[in-house]
């Protein structure tokens, strides 16, 4: 009986150690996953607000270009309100730095094909726009030829545009290999998938060129002499000058303003003229936030495209890319 009843009580002590090891890992899981929890929570709610914050900044930029807008919707400079950076700006615990980019100050890659009217696809190249990239890849030092491969990109065939372009053929040889995008060009860094860019090459261009939907403007208040004469044949580095000139002093309220100067100031003819101010303006609808939010020791740092809408009075964001976050 001795026997059996040390053996019982060795059992149960046995059972009841067993039983304590079971609840302490089932404890260990338990708190493991509230740490878990507790972290995932933490880091939801440390995004919302960060992404609150952005969405804070990107509202504050769309206000201050409604806001000069309503000042003056016949034109957009460098001296308005818009223009004007913003520096460690302090919103609570967080500081801003941002800045807006005009972005009709640059040649529009996406027109060089033209949009039918029927379609949202490109169809035909727009002749006036090719000269223009011609003339600005001169200026630049940058073989013409780089072109066509921009043409057969954007148009929607398959054909090549001359032996210099680039179709499907070319790039399923390519390791990885994919195909033409047969459409506009969404993002500038996607010229790294096209034949004859490269790094240098998209650097050299890339302060002058920009893709947006097809149908932009260059804004001749803010445009820079290289943008300038790649606009006409008749703009050289004396008429540029002036044109930027009479910009900074003055700028232009309209086109009519504008085309007076053409005429009476540079003695430019009507057709010349025409020519002109069929690829210019005098206000812009496309622009960039570029901006950087930090907290305590940590940063990130977005873009965000803006345009203003047909109807002319209201703003739209679009297109936000994250371009780099972390610890200062």
């Amino acid at each position: 009986m001795f026997y059996y009843y040390r053996r019982s009580v060795g059992s149960a002590i046995f059972s009841t150690l067993i039983l304590l090891s079971v609840v302490s890992s089932l404890v260990l899981i338990i708190i493991n996953n509230n740490q878990k929890i507790y972290k995932i929570t933490e880091r939801y709610e440390s995004n919302s607000k960060i992404l609150f914050q952005i969405a804070s900044v990107e509202d504050f930029a769309i206000d201050m270009l409604r806001s000069n807008l309503s000042k003056n919707s016949y034109s957009s400079n460098h001296h308005q309100e818009w223009g004007q950076p913003i520096i460690k700006f302090p919103v609570g615990p967080y500081l801003i730095d941002s800045k807006l980019l005009d972005l009709d100050t640059k040649l529009n890659i996406n027109n060089l094909i033209k949009k039918n009217q029927y379609s949202i696809y490109p169809s035909d190249i727009d002749y006036a726009q090719l000269q223009s990239f011609i003339r600005l890849f001169n200026l630049l030092n940058i073989d013409r030829n780089k072109i066509d491969s921009l043409i057969d990109w954007i148009d929607k065939d398959s054909e090549m545009y001359s032996s210099y372009g680039a179709e499907d053929r070319y790039y399923i040889q390519k390791s990885p290999s994919y195909r033409a995008a047969n459409n506009y060009i969404s993002d500038i860094d996607e010229l790294f998938l096209i034949k004859g860019f490269d790094r240098e090459i998209i650097a050299k261009i890339k302060p002058y060129v920009t893709a947006l939907p097809s149908g932009n403007l260059v804004n001749i208040n803010t445009a820079n002499e290289i943008v300038l004469r790649s606009l006409h044949s008749v703009i050289g580095p004396t008429f540029s000058d002036e044109i930027t000139k009479r910009a900074k002093e003055k700028p232009f309220h309209n086109m009519n303003e504008f085309k007076n100067f053409l005429k009476k100031q540079l003695r430019l003819n009507d057709r010349d003229i025409n020519q002109i101010s069929s690829l210019t303006t005098t206000k812009s609808k496309n622009y960039a936030m570029e901006a950087k939010i930090s907290y305590i020791k940590y940063f990130i740092e977005f873009e965000t495209l803006i345009y203003r809408k047909k109807d002319n009075d209201s703003f739209e964001k679009y297109n936000r890319i994250i371009k780099k976050f972390g610890s200062l």
